[in-house]
């Protein structure tokens, strides 16, 4: 099964209406009230980052209640996974505000960090949610 597959289904089961086929608002995808829409024009490159990051408001909401009317933050922590940023620390953080983008936090991470991780015998392909992936989820 495809990673986006896996994520639909996982996302059906926590209760939220997931659709792939829709105009999306005018964006790549878009969350609200229990409800995921993911453009029937998203790149299939973009579409586990698109789920991903409507994903994020999802989890945002059961924060904070009212998190779309008042705004919020949520802190995403970068584990290198045995490696090590270039200011030699193994974890970093970046805080996400309601509404920005997860590839924004990642790019300021890179920014604070000096780069992206390094490991001895390992090339680094991207992000993933779990520490034994297989597939970067976000490059």
């Amino acid at each position: 099964m495809a990673i986006s597959t896996d994520l639909i289904e996982y996302f059906k089961q926590l209760g939220l209406d997931v659709h792939t086929t829709t105009k999306a608002r005018g964006h790549l995808g878009f969350f609200l009230d229990g409800r995921i829409d993911i453009s029937k024009n998203t790149p299939k490159e973009k579409l586990v980052q698109t789920l991903l990051h409507e994903f994020s408001h999802y989890i945002h909401s059961k924060i904070e209640k009212n998190i779309a009317k008042t705004g919020g933050s949520l802190n995403v922590i970068f584990d290198t996974n045995g490696g090590k940023f270039v200011d030699n620390k193994d974890t970093g953080s970046q805080s996400i505000k309601y509404g920005d983008s997860l590839m924004d936090a990642i790019d300021a991470m890179d920014e604070a960090a000096g780069g992206r991780p390094r490991r001895a015998g390992f090339e680094f392909k991207g992000w993933a949610a779990a520490a034994d992936a297989g597939v970067a989820d976000i490059i």
